[in-house]
């Protein structure tokens, strides 16, 4: 796992999603918007954030030009040539007394095991808010070791890490602040491979042009 700093107020995040969300604090959104139930897997993904947050992205390029231009200056460099990167990043909304994802899982677990081990994308976790052990997600150290620890980041700080390998999830947020991230995946492009298999929140094949772009 590798620490990533980078300057907050270059790359404000948290501004653009405040302004569409129309709220004055994003870790506060549960007083916003309560959900009763605790998310299961194909819940997570349903809030008004979310909804929110991908419809915007499509037509509003603030968030993209930005996210691109971290990518360039903090993620490309790592890599020393051309990168197939996440074309969207996936939002994660960690609600007081809910959780952001509904099991604990490896990435791999959804994708074709023989095309993860040729592409080996790494993953990136970018808090929007700072984190505490109850709003952030937890982490093994070694596959399938089982000895979760949470990853304690602030913002101004992304983790680049094995979630394809790793068993991951979170827990019931008893804190009062709710954890507002985005994560994305990347790869070398002489690593990449076309997939048949789709994301399992959109549908998305993992392929340029669909589920990845080209930097």
């Amino acid at each position: 796992m590798k620490i990533i700093n980078f300057d907050s107020n270059v790359f404000p995040f948290p501004v653009i999603l405040l302004e569409w969300f129309n709220v004055d604090n994003l870790e506060s959104l549960h007083e916003q918007k309560k959900y009763i139930n605790i998310f299961l897997r194909k819940e997570d993904q349903n809030t008004i954030w979310h909804n929110i947050f991908y419809n915007n992205i499509k037509k509003d390029n603030m968030f993209n030009i930005l996210y691109i231009n971290f990518l360039k200056k903090h993620i490309k460099p790592l890599y020393k040539e051309k990168i197939v990167y996440q074309k969207i990043p996936s939002l994660r909304v960690h609600l007081k007394d809910n959780v952001a994802v509904g099991e604990f899982h490896k990435d791999k677990d959804y994708r074709d095991e023989e095309w993860t081990n040729i592409v080996k994308e790494k993953n990136y976790y970018l808090p929007l808010t700072n984190t505490n052990k109850y709003n952030t997600f937890w982490v093994e150290s070694q596959e399938d070791k089982k000895d979760y620890k949470p990853v304690l980041l602030n913002y101004g700080e992304c983790l680049e890490w094995d979630g394809l390998n790793l068993t991951h999830g979170n827990k019931k947020n008893i804190s009062d602040y709710t954890r507002v991230s985005i994560d994305f995946r990347v790869m070398p492009l002489s690593r990449y491979v076309e997939s048949n298999f789709s994301s399992i929140n959109t549908n998305t094949k993992f392929k340029l042009g669909e589920y990845y772009s080209l930097l």
